[in-house]
């Protein structure tokens, strides 16, 4: 007689290679339920008593541990295969606050050696929890993909195109990319050659041309340091003694920041209409803030603090710029109580001088 104990191990083997069992550290439920459910139309299983037993087995061990607990007094398998589905999304279904999700959406950004598609994936996968309107996700996803590229001669160039989809940016900065990259292929051929032209050029002359020194004190070629007649000045940039501003080698003593907002990005890839607005509440005043994912501090202006009773301010050392590369005046920065969403927390906040948007940056989203 043969062996019919072959065709259910052989059923079973196909199961095996085709359904990867349910792991909360590989897939989220959402996902994973696709996966079966796709697996039980390609199977033709209607029976919900199959299906009952097939999504049990196919339950990793800390999940299969978890639905026992949420079933209880009862077991699995004395529940109805509508009570396991329902019963696993609700403990597996992911919290999130559109907001929050949001802030983390517009501060993402391309990692190193990511390619362009698995950059603009990620951010499809993100968008799904900060439920834009319809009308805008577009748009989003635009701005966002464009903000968070790394290279910024091809983020140069979307910023100064009126693109309409998402398909056709990052079709148009794959395409950028690709003529960078060749070009800088041709360009370093180029630059090695004219570089030993200018050294061989430079070799000629050198034999003729006397090289001349170069006055430590004023920049000058026409006479010695020790003749010069800014020896002795005081420069305004290191307070030492012995040269001008201009030959100076001393580091800045102070650091430089931009402070690079959204509205660097065209108007056709956010309307005003859509800007993400926070209300946020600090040191007892609700401030209505605007989301900043360019700037890496957060800002409230003059009428906030002075709504705040004008607290005592600490000096500011660093200097920051406006996107338009113009220094932001400010009054000072201070530690603040922060308020959102039922949380609380002490976050640094900057005060300009003047009226200017009140806006968070990568110092509050982190």
């Amino acid at each position: 007689m043969p062996n019919t104990s072959a065709v259910p191990e052989l059923k079973l083997r196909s199961i095996t290679n085709l359904l990867h069992e349910f792991d909360p550290n590989s897939y989220d439920w959402d996902e994973w339920e696709v996966l079966f459910n796709t697996y039980l139309e390609v199977e033709s299983i209607k029976d919900n008593a199959k299906k009952k037993n097939l999504l049990i087995t196919y339950l990793g061990v800390q999940p299969f541990k978890t639905l026992i607990a949420i079933c209880k007094p009862k077991k699995p398998t004395e529940c109805t295969y509508t009570d396991l589905i329902t019963k696993l999304r609700t403990n597996y279904a992911r919290i999130t606050f559109p907001s929050t999700e949001r802030i983390k959406f517009f501060a993402k950004r391309q990692e190193a050696g990511q390619s362009l598609t698995d950059f603009a994936n990620d951010l499809r996968d993100k968008s799904t929890t900060c439920k834009f309107p319809s009308n805008f996700c577009e748009k989003a996803l635009i701005t966002a993909f464009v903000g968070g590229l790394q290279n910024k001669h091809v983020r140069k160039y979307l910023m100064q195109r009126n693109l309409e989809t998402f398909e056709e940016t990052i079709n148009t900065a794959k395409t950028i990319e690709s003529a960078l990259i060749e070009g800088s292929k041709v360009t370093t051929g180029s630059s090695e050659e004219l570089n030993r032209n200018k050294i061989n050029k430079h070799r000629k002359q050198s034999t003729n041309v006397q090289r001349k020194s170069t006055c430590l004190s004023c920049g000058s070629t026409d006479h010695d340091r020790a003749k010069c007649r800014f020896r002795n000045t005081t420069c305004y940039k290191c307070n030492k003694v012995g040269h001008v501003a201009k030959c100076c080698r001393s580091k800045a003593t102070s650091k430089q920041f931009k402070v690079n907002t959204l509205s660097s990005v065209p108007h056709e890839f956010i309307a005003g209409e859509h800007a993400i607005h926070i209300p946020i509440q600090i040191d007892g005043v609700q401030v209505n803030f605007e989301l900043d994912a360019g700037s890496p501090v957060s800002i409230i202006n003059q009428r906030i603090w002075e709504l705040m009773r004008k607290p005592s301010l600490r000096p500011v050392k660093l200097i920051y710029n406006s996107f338009s590369g113009h220094p932001i005046a400010l009054k000072g920065a201070k530690m603040v109580n922060v308020i959102y969403n039922d949380r609380c927390t002490q976050l640094q906040v900057l005060v300009a001088n003047g009226n200017c948007s009140n806006i968070i940056g990568r110092n509050w989203i982190n």
